[in-house]
């Protein structure tokens, strides 16, 4: 339905088609608590159209429809839920009737919800050996309740892949023939088992789901996490650490028993500082079946009188040029895409990476239908739950940056300029750079005189005002009409029984142009909005604008063509003049 060409997707008429997505839904994330099952989830067919409207009337043309290995192979290896697996074709189908281009992202968030968060299968854990029922109780996760205290406030999620089960989980995904060769699940290594049973469980979502012609792609996996690798064992705290986190060597000691004083790290004055320590697994319960696999490796040893001693804290990073991007999440990006287009060549193939890191270099592969999967939230809004006009933390770069408003906002764009000539560079020029997550909090709050509503339209243009000037497709996190349902965050832009503000994120959106952009903008304190573009004159396409319904059309100015307004569609239309290769349309709206 759509190609990719010079960093764009477009569809047969030669029209550039900008995706304007929402995320659906992080309420996927963790089955039904009534039936744990993920059917019917986040909504049932029957109650789907209601939604679907609602997200057409605000302007969304696309979905990052959210699933997991969990929900398509729940209870055992080999045994695929197919009720789940037909509630996901018939809601797919209802959603493309819509009009919406699907893109499928297989979750993960921590690994597995049994580590509360999301993703993988209790069986997948337990065949690397781990206890589940002793996760919690030995501080090998962050468990909501059992760890709900203000010294876990901020960032739980990431302070999560920080403990055990977690950074164990990943090291066997991506790298168990490196770092655990002794360790086998039903005659495999570790790393080609687990890689396997989920390709496989992807491999059936598509057979069910791909003939779907509204269905462009799906993802590798979101947020790809390299666990252990990569780390200096006792080098204890990374840039976002925060609250109690344990050093990698000290959460290896954590899961086989042994209790850790660990540090309390809090934010003061936009410093961290040391506040004391914590005693994390004082009753002494170890997470795995047998004997630790890292004491196995000879990551460390217990000597006659219980004590531990490291005995490489390099285990996990080999060498200086050794890089999980490169040496790990490669070679299964490689296999995932060989097994799975070679039989659906005609879907794109949506590569996620670590938050804040590059994509591997793909470039010699040869790869068709690639895009770059990035996520981006800004990280002090997210952090402090308040929009800082002056300030800038660059996750790309990782530094921050001061300045008045404008010139922080070029130190954004100058991000995702990086991101997107870097991607060009590493896996090719026709490959686009998507935000597939983005989003701002509900409960953004107040900063000095001004209230949170406007923090959050203020936050959110920061971040789409760069979408648009570099024309890249984004998707909203997220859509859950219940709550987000998680680790206590609220970025749904719906929830039910309350009153919900779309003014940040209502905007026009150039849907389809046969041509390539050389200036977007929208004002949305003035409601004025300026599109240049260069035309196409092989496409007889119109340019198509959606028009927020919120919004009434004062006035606009257009080169030399024909224009039409369609106000039952909310939509503009413009026909380019073959004869003129520059166009200009500035359009002025006022709240309705």
């Amino acid at each position: 339905m759509l190609t990719v060409k010079d960093g764009f997707f477009w569809d047969k008429e030669g029209s550039r088609i900008r995706l304007k997505g929402i995320n659906l839904s992080g309420a996927a994330k963790t089955p039904s608590s009534k039936t744990e099952s993920y059917i019917n989830v986040p909504f049932s067919v029957e109650e789907s159209d209601s939604h679907f409207c609602r997200l057409k009337e605000l302007g969304f043309n696309a979905l990052r429809f959210i699933v997991t290995w969990d929900a398509i192979e729940p209870k055992m290896c080999g045994q695929y839920d197919e009720e789940y697996l037909d509630f996901v074709d018939r809601l797919l189908h209802k959603a493309g009737s819509y009009g919406f281009y699907i893109t499928l992202d297989m979750h993960q968030d921590v690994f597995s919800r049994f580590f509360f968060g999301s993703g993988a299968p209790a069986w997948a854990i337990e065949a690397a050996g781990i206890n589940l029922e002793n996760v919690i109780h030995a501080d090998a996760v962050i468990h909501p309740v059992h760890h709900a205290s203000e010294d876990l406030k901020h960032l739980n999620w990431f302070n999560a892949y920080r403990r055990i089960a977690c950074q164990t989980m990943f090291t066997l995904f991506f790298g168990g023939d490196t770092f655990a060769p002794q360790l086998k699940a039903q005659g495999q290594g570790i790393q080609t088992f687990l890689q396997d049973r989920y390709i496989a469980a992807y491999q059936k979502l598509l057979d069910k789901i791909a003939s779907n012609p509204w269905v462009i792609g799906f993802n590798s996996m979101n947020e790809p996490n390299p666990g252990l690798i990569g780390q200096v064992l006792k080098e204890a705290h990374l840039p976002f650490d925060l609250g109690i986190t344990p050093s990698p060597y000290q959460s290896i000691l954590m899961g086989a028993g042994l209790p850790q004083a660990v540090p309390l790290v809090k934010i003061s004055l936009f410093r961290k500082i040391q506040k004391g320590k914590k005693l994390l697994n004082p009753n002494k319960i170890p997470i795995w079946k047998d004997r630790c696999i890292w004491e196995q490796h000879g990551v460390y040893k217990i000597d006659a009188d219980g004590y531990a001693h490291l005995l490489d804290e390099n285990y996990f990073k080999k060498s200086k040029t050794t890089s999980f991007q490169q040496h790990y999440y490669r070679p299964f990006l490689i296999k995932m895409y060989e097994k799975l287009t070679q039989k659906f060549p005609h879907l794109h193939f949506f590569v996620e990476q670590e938050v804040g890191e590059m994509l591997p270099y793909l470039t010699e592969e040869r790869m068709k239908n690639l895009v770059s999967s990035i996520h981006y939230y800004e990280p002090l809004s997210m952090v402090f739950k308040q929009y800082i006009p002056f300030m800038h933390y660059s996750i790309f770069f990782k530094k921050l940056s001061f300045g008045f408003p404008y010139q922080v906002q070029k130190d954004v764009l100058e991000d995702f300029r990086h991101v997107d000539q870097e991607t060009k560079k590493r896996v090719g020029n026709d490959v686009p750079t998507v935000v597939t997550e983005t989003g701002v909090s509900r409960d953004i709050g107040h900063f000095l005189f001004q209230k949170g509503a406007k923090q959050r339209l203020k936050a959110f243009h920061r971040t789409l005002s760069v979408m648009d000037q570099l024309d890249m497709s984004y998707f909203i996190w997220q859509y859950a009409p219940k709550g987000d349902l998680w680790n206590h965050e609220n970025f749904t832009i719906y929830l039910e029984g309350e009153v919900n503000d779309y003014t940040p994120f209502l905007r026009p959106h150039v849907e389809s142009l046969p041509g390539y952009v050389t200036h977007q903008s929208f004002d949305p304190f003035k409601k004025s909005f300026i599109l240049r573009f260069w035309h196409q004159q092989t496409s007889l396409a119109p340019v198509t604008i959606w028009i927020p319904p919120q919004f009434d059309y004062l006035s606009g100015s257009f080169t030399k063509g024909q224009f039409s307004l369609l106000k039952e569609e909310n939509k503009i239309q413009f026909f380019p003049d073959q004869s003129v290769l520059q166009h200009q349309i500035k359009l002025q709206f006022k709240n309705r």
